[in-house]
């Protein structure tokens, strides 16, 4: 995955684990996917956009929603996020094979 040119924030709540949970209201964003390829990871790549996605929600003063890996949360707790809900998808019922477990995660915009 290659980053885009323009990073996007999200104030649209199209993710239905957040969204029918009922933790959105106005005044709250998403971030949607944010990821790093293997031989990019440990520079601060992944980091950079996360800042920058903080100063933006911080200067509107929203609080900022996301589904993270298990791989993922530690950056998540670093820079402020707090942990919701543990959700496990069990895809077996569906065909499948396995499960996957995420979080859904929650930061307060810091008061300029």
């Amino acid at each position: 995955m290659v980053a885009s040119d323009t990073p996007q924030i999200t104030t649209s709540v199209s993710d239905p684990h957040i969204r029918d949970r009922g933790f959105c209201s106005n005044g709250s964003s998403v971030l949607d996917l944010l990821a790093t390829l293997p031989e990019y990871q440990r520079r601060g790549f992944g980091s950079a956009i996360l800042k920058w996605g903080i100063e933006k929600a911080d200067a509107s003063q929203l609080r900022i929603f996301l589904e993270g890996t298990p791989e993922g949360v530690p950056i998540y707790l670093k820079y402020g996020w707090k942990i919701l809900e543990e959700v496990v998808m069990d895809y077996t019922p569906f065909g499948s094979v396995g499960q996957e477990t995420f979080f859904l995660m929650m930061r307060d915009p810091i008061l300029q």
